[in-house]
């Protein structure tokens, strides 16, 4: 149903931006130089590219190698995220991963402007406030601790009430959002369903203690059951192209925005050994080179936690042995580049209903609304329930007796939880279980010396034991809490694998062919200590030992946050925006 609308949608006309967007580097003027040049549009770079452009003296060009968004009416539908065109996603598969019983899986990214904002569920959620205490440990910089950094949240936070005008009071707490920003943050456009009403009063029963509401999951302490917080702006997603590269940043007669265009490599300036000075670009369409654009000041990529350390890789950046077993003659050796990757592994847990959880969905009437007013259940985000549940292991598990506790602290959670109640069509639950808290470290790399090849990439779901045993007290958690008797009416069988009706090798046999990747990794280029000869990058985003050269985006991000993702980098974005100002102001 929603993809009959999705393509009824794609033919019709949506506001246009007016605007100077160009869609071939042939448009650029010849040889034409900018004092930074940002590779990748997503949070991280939009963000860097729409405040260095608020400076009228610094000339930015932002580089993207897909398409404009704007114009494109499913990627501003709330509720066609699920079904958007694969045009405008990458394709990108890992290679066959040992520890999933060498399947594959797909970790999708954001391949059109505004990168994984324009595609992804839209949830904001900024994860624990040790989570970023962490980075601030692991870099020996208090720039990056929570109280820091929470400061720039009103600088790209537009908190917003729902236009339904519904009453949502208890379901946030305006003293942990920002009003002035680009970034529209808000909660659930329609009133309460089934699953949040029972959600509501599954934590209400007077016998059980382990799970309690939590008025706002962005305060700092998002253990609990609360209301999801999305980028949805009057009704529409608020992608980082359509809030940090709106009208008035394109406007800027010093922005410039390349879309269509590949990067390749960066290049060494030719007369200094250590300092990046021009970012190489080509046609993905027929794989070859165009030409070299310079920058005069710094260039940052933000291409994402897979593209950023592909593109360091193509350009000699990273293991010099590996690099030469592939041909490339290496300009800089640094061992880490692509391997401190972790993601978040998914688990799908499936039950019956007795009835549906969602009424169906009028499609044609819903695309009239919402083309109309930008109103009604197209300004949702159709499949998702409109709450989220964070919780941690508790510290009688059995699992703390054989390991560590990964966790950054008591308010960080070990276990998300994320409920998708279809339609009519499908009288099921189905909950997405995810272990935050995972140790399992792959990789990115790159298969042969032409960077227009696919990266090789190895997301390492379930490498280690905590790992395993993790998720399977994940799942027992997800048990207990749809156990209550609040979910009898609602709730039939658990129809997928279960840890405690299974014997343990048959169970770790189905969990291996069941997890799949959230999409949510981070640490292929990682920040840490200024001199510690671990990691990819100095405190301030630096690439270790070359100049010219920052990098912006979720591989930055030493350690897993307890969250989705784009708000965490939206966070590290405006950081990495002020540091790159105090150097050349």
């Amino acid at each position: 149903m929603l993809k009959a609308a999705s393509a009824l949608v794609s033919v019709l006309f949506v506001r246009a931006v007016t605007s100077v967007v160009l869609n071939d580097s042939s448009q650029l003027s010849p040889n034409a130089s900018f004092d930074f040049i940002i590779v990748g549009s997503g949070p991280g770079g939009a963000t860097v590219a729409s405040r260095l452009s608020e400076n009228p003296r610094f000339s930015v060009l932002l580089i993207e190698a897909g398409v404009d968004s704007e114009g494109i009416r499913d990627l501003h539908i709330p509720a066609l995220h699920s079904s958007v065109a694969e045009v405008y996603i990458w394709n990108t598969t890992t290679a066959p991963i040992p520890s999933l019983n060498n399947r594959s899986v797909a970790f999708p990214r954001g391949y059109v402007l505004g990168g994984g904002s324009s595609v992804n569920g839209m949830v904001y959620t900024r994860g624990a406030a040790s989570d970023y205490d962490d980075w601030a440990v692991i870099t020996k910089d208090d720039g990056w601790r929570w109280k820091s950094l929470r400061k720039n949240i009103p600088r790209h936070e537009k908190w917003t009430l729902p236009v339904s005008g519904r009453n949502v009071t208890g379901e946030f707490d305006p003293q942990y959002h920002g009003f002035s920003g680009n970034v529209g943050v808000s909660l659930p456009e329609l009133g309460h369903h089934v699953l949040d009403r029972v959600g509501l009063e599954a934590i209400n029963e007077p016998n059980q203690t382990e799970f309690h509401y939590n008025q706002d999951m962005n305060s700092g302490n998002p253990i609990g059951l609360g209301w999801c917080q999305s980028t949805v702006l009057k009704g529409e997603r608020s992608s980082a192209a359509s809030s940090l590269l709106n009208k008035s940043a394109r406007a800027r007669p010093n922005l410039t925005i390349l879309v269509n265009t590949y990067v390749t490599r960066v290049l060494l300036d030719e007369n200094h050994r250590n300092r990046i000075r021009s970012v190489e670009i080509g046609s993905l369409a027929d794989r070859r080179v165009l030409g070299t654009i310079r920058a005069k000041h710094e260039v940052v990529l933000a291409a994402g936690v897979i593209g950023t350390p592909q593109i360091l890789l193509n350009s000699g950046i990273g293991d010099a042995g590996e690099l030469e077993a592939l041909g490339i003659s290496p300009i800089h050796n640094l061992p880490d580049v692509g391997k401190g990757f972790i993601d978040q592994a998914l688990f799908p847990m499936v039950w019956l209903t007795n009835g549906t959880v969602a009424p169906p969905i009028d499609t044609e009437a819903a695309l009239e609304e919402w083309v109309t007013s930008r109103s009604g259940p197209f300004t949702d985000k159709g499949l998702y329930s409109h709450q989220l549940f964070f919780g941690r292991i508790p510290s009688a598990s059995p699992l703390w007796k054989k390991y560590p506790d990964p966790s950054s602290g008591r308010s960080a959670p070990h276990v998300e939880l994320l409920f998708v109640g279809l339609d009519g069509e499908f009288p099921i639950l189905l909950v997405f279980v995810s272990l935050l808290t995972t140790t399992s470290k792959g990789f990115v790399g790159i298969r042969s010396r032409n960077p227009f090849d696919p990266p090789v990439v190895n997301s390492a779901n379930l490498a280690t034991r905590f790992d395993v045993d993790g998720v399977t007290e994940a799942v027992r958690l997800a048990k207990r809490f749809f156990s209550g008797p609040a979910w009898n009416q609602t709730l039939g069988t658990l129809i997928t694998p279960d840890p405690d009706a299974l014997p343990a090798a048959e169970w770790e046999s189905a969990l291996r062919d069941s997890v799949i990747s959230n999409a949510h990794g981070v640490g292929s280029a990682a920040m840490s200590a200024r001199g510690s000869r671990r990691g990819v990058l100095d405190p301030d985003l630096r690439v270790k030992g070359l100049d010219g050269l920052r990098i912006v985006d979720a591989a930055a991000i030493p350690r897993v946050p307890t969250a989705h993702t784009q708000a965490p980098v939206y966070l590290l974005a405006e950081r990495a925006s002020d540091l790159l100002i105090q150097q050349w102001k």
